[in-house]
Order: C-alpha cells, then sequence, then structure tokens
C-alpha cells in the first residue's frame, strides 16, 4: 500500500482501502476483481477467458509499516509493528526506560554516583533555604524594633553654675577647675589645655568615634529588649518584592531541619541583641558627647566673659596714661593678659565647634545603623537566592541524567516520563500525549521524555 493508501492490483488497477479493515478490503478488491474477465494461456497456446469466484480471491497483510521511538530508551530506533503492540511493548522492545548504549554495570555505577551527588546538592540546598528564610526574619526583626532614638543634643549641665557678671573677673585658666556634673560622674575638665580628658586621661574630644561595627561584642541577655533603631519599611518590603518565596526546607531527615531552624533562631537572636549593643553604645557616646559640649560652652561663655572683662581692664588703664596718672608702660601688662585670655576663648570656640562636628557625624552614623543593617542583609539574601537558584539547577541537572540511566535511582529521584505519540503522515502528524498501554498503529512514531514530578527540589 502506498502513502496515499491506494493499493495496485492486475486487472483492476489501483484500489482505495484507506481506512478500511482487512475484511472490509477484501470485500471491495474481491468484488473488483471478479467482475473483471482474466485471461488465461494454455499449454499450447490458445487464449481463454474466465472469471475468478470470490472464494478463490484471498487477501492478507505481508508486512506492516514500521514503527519508532526515540528519547530516554535504551536502543532507540526503528522496529516491525504486530497487531495489538502497545507504548509499553515498544518501549519493552526498545531496551526499557534510561540511556542507551550503557551496559547494566556502567549504569548501575554512574546512578550510585548521582544519586550521592544529588543527597549532597540536596543538602546545600536546604542550608541556602534555611539562610534565605533566617535573613528575611532579621529583615522582620528590624522593621519591629521601633524608630531610632537619639538622645537630645541640649543635655543639661551643672545645675548651680552661671556665667559671671559683667565686671566679676572669673578664675584664671591656669587652675584647674572642676566641672563635674551634679551627680559627680563627670571627668574633670583642663581649662588651660587644649583638649578636655577624663580621670583615666583618655582623650574625650579628640579620640575616635566608635563605629556602629566597631562596638563591644559582647551579647547582653537572651531576654534583654532589644533597642536597635529601624530601618525603612520600603526597605524590608523591596527586599518581600523583589525576592520569590522560598520554598520549605527539603532535608533528609525532620532532624536535620529542625537543627538548621533551631540554628537560624539562635542566629536571629544573636543579630537582635548585636544591633541592640551597638546602639546602646552609640547613644551613650551622643549623651556624653552632649554633656562635654554642654560644660564647653558654659567655659566659653565665661572666657567671652574674662575677655570683656579684660578689655575693659585695657581701656581703664589707656585712659589712666592719657591722664597722666601712671606709667606708660603700666597698659603692656593689661594687653598681654587680653591677648592671653582672647587666645583662649578661640580655642575654646574650636574645640566647641569640632565637638558638634562630630557629634553630627555621630548622630547620623546612629541614625544610618538600622538602614544600612536592613542593606547588609539584603545583599547578602540577593546573594543567598542566587546560590539557591545555582543549587536547584545543580539539583534538576542530576535528576534529568538519572532519568536518562533510568531504573530505581530515577523513580527514587521522583524522575517520571512523557510518552508523546506522533501519528499521521509528512506535515500533518499529530503529537499527543498518551499512557503506556496506548495501542499502537502502524507507521507510529513514539518519544519518550523525562520530566520532574511535584515532589521534585
Amino acid at each position: 500500500m502506498g502513502p496515499d493508501g491506494r493499493v495496485t492490483l492486475p486487472i483492476v488497477g489501483e484500489i482505495d482501502v484507506a481506512g478500511l479493515t482487512l475484511a472490509d478490503a477484501q470485500d471491495q478488491i474481491t468484488a473488483a476483481m471478479s467482475a473483471e474477465p482474466l485471461r488465461i494461456f494454455s499449454n499450447d497456446g490458445q487464449e481463454n477467458w474466465l472469471n475468478l469466484e470470490p472464494s478463490e480471491i484471498l487477501v492478507e497483510i505481508s508486512s506492516y509499516s514500521p514503527v519508532f521511538v526515540s528519547g530516554a530508551v535504551g536502543q532507540p530506533g526503528r522496529f516491525d509493528y504486530t497487531p495489538g503492540m502497545t507504548v509499553r511493548q515498544l518501549v519493552a522492545t526498545a531496551g526499557g526506560l534510561g540511556m542507551s548504549g550503557l551496559d547494566a554495570d556502567t549504569s548501575a555505577r554512574q546512578a550510585m554516583d548521582l544519586t550521592a551527588e544529588r543527597e549532597v546538592a540536596v543538602e546545600r540546598l536546604d542550608s541556602i533555604m534555611a539562610q534565605v528564610g533566617r535573613l528575611r526574619e532579621e529583615l522582620r526583626s528590624i522593621s519591629a524594633e521601633g524608630e531610632p532614638s537619639v538622645p537630645s543634643s541640649d543635655a543639661p549641665g551643672p545645675a548651680d553654675e552661671v556665667a559671671p557678671e559683667p565686671g566679676e573677673a572669673p578664675a584664671r585658666a591656669t587652675e584647674e577647675q572642676d566641672l563635674s556634673s551634679a551627680d559627680g560622674a563627670l571627668p574633670l575638665v583642663v581649662l588651660n589645655d587644649e583638649v578636655a580628658t577624663s580621670a583615666g586621661g583618655d582623650d574625650l574630644l579628640t579620640r575616635p568615634r566608635a563605629r556602629p561595627t566597631e562596638q563591644a561584642q559582647v551579647l547582653p541577655a537572651a531576654d534583654a529588649e532589644p533597642t536597635l533603631p529601624v530601618a525603612e519599611e520600603p526597605d524590608a518590603q523591596a527586599a518581600e518584592a523583589v525576592a520569590p518565596p522560598a520554598p520549605a526546607p527539603r532535608s533528609s531527615t525532620s532532624d536535620d531541619t529542625d537543627d538548621l531552624e533551631q540554628v537560624g533562631r539562635e542566629l536571629v537572636a544573636s543579630g537582635v541583641a548585636m544591633r541592640g549593643v551597638d546602639a546602646a553604645s552609640a547613644r551613650q557616646l551622643i549623651e556624653e558627647m552632649n554633656t562635654r559640649l554642654d560644660l564647653l560652652r558654659r567655659r566659653q561663655a565665661e572666657e567671652e566673659q574674662l575677655v570683656a572683662n579684660d578689655r575693659a581692664e585695657v581701656n581703664r588703664v589707656q585712659d589712666l596714661i592719657d591722664r597722666g596718672l601712671v606709667p606708660a608702660t603700666e597698659s603692656d601688662a593689661a594687653e598681654r593678659t587680653l591677648l592671653m585670655s582672647t587666645l583662649q576663648s578661640y580655642d575654646t570656640a574650636d574645640m566647641v565647634a569640632r565637638l558638634e562636628i562630630d557629634l553630627a557625624r555621630m548622630t547620623a552614623d546612629l541614625q544610618r545603623l538600622p538602614s544600612e543593617s536592613a542593606r547588609e542583609i539584603l545583599l547578602e539574601l540577593e546573594k543567598r537566592l542566587a546560590d539557591g537558584e545555582v543549587a536547584r539547577a545543580q539539583v534538576s541537572s542530576i535528576d534529568q541524567q538519572l532519568a536518562l540511566l533510568g531504573g530505581s535511582a530515577a523513580g527514587q529521584a521522583g524522575i517520571q516520563y512523557d510518552f508523546v505519540l506522533y501519528r499521521g503522515n509528512g506535515d500533518e502528524a499529530v503529537a499527543t500525549t498518551v499512557e503506556q498501554d496506548q495501542p499502537l498503529q502502524p507507521g507510529d512514531s513514539l518519544e519518550v521524555v523525562p520530566a520532574m514530578d511535584g515532589n521534585a527540589p
């Protein structure tokens, strides 16, 4: 039979039998051939004509069009069709499901190696997903910790100390004045030095400002309330919008999953406690700087009053000189005293300005602390999500290789197969996904495609 479904016979020529059963084809062929006379020559060369009886005509199929199989089978290729053949039987004839060109021992060894690699890859994916969950929990904890709390810049100074009245000369800058706060906890401020020093000798005004990440690494008690300022809410929302939802961790055992979750909770609690320590240290330093700034401003007011008194003294001496009551040399001492007090006043003003700059920077650092923490977590979350995609791709690649190997290893990895049947001629072939018990027809083509089920990572 040709591709067009027609058969060519003697006497009657071409007959269309496409779509007919064997019995129908025999009836049609018998009717056509019995209606036409058949010329026969005898042994002596005489020509005779006769008609064939229907019972003398027999139609049978000498061979069927082959069927073809490709994809994840042991021996893809062309196979003879037998009536009643199913997809399952064709796959079995083609060597079963799995990779072609491998003997049983080689396939088993590769399956064992790939299974071990898959377990490692799945464990790594579990770990990454646990880290993703922990980072998201840290973002939520930052959002729940409240707005930044910055100490007030106008901290009260000593309640009983006021600037002297005009005309009242304050103590000279060569004496050490005890400018302790009311509770006595404040260190001395030495007026004849250019910097204020603590009782221990530390330079409190020029020492390097402690960054939030340089604070003491001592964690508070587990039940301590966190005091870290909060990051901007849009940052946490951006993390949820950019990052796809993390799948539930898949561990080989429930104990492994519990351990990962417990470690994640402990890390989140540790991060909250550490940020609380950083913020508390920064606020304490700001409070100390505010107190010292208040003392320096009081000192500046006293020195300005001292300069005014010295200038008045210079004017008084000059008036006496003009009146001839004192010698001209008396003005030198008064002007020298005015110069000394003026220079001291300039030094104090410079110290106030520098301390105000340091205080502004420290305050900005405290306010940026939650945002910087959230940004660091977001960057780490981005890396972990990328690592998770790589690990997921590795697991998928191993599963595909196991699917090609076939056997129990593929079944344990959650590998399934799709059977795509192509039926028709040329461009008219139609692809249909079928089950393994689907009957085949002559000329069918079958493609076996590995597929992951819903339980695969």
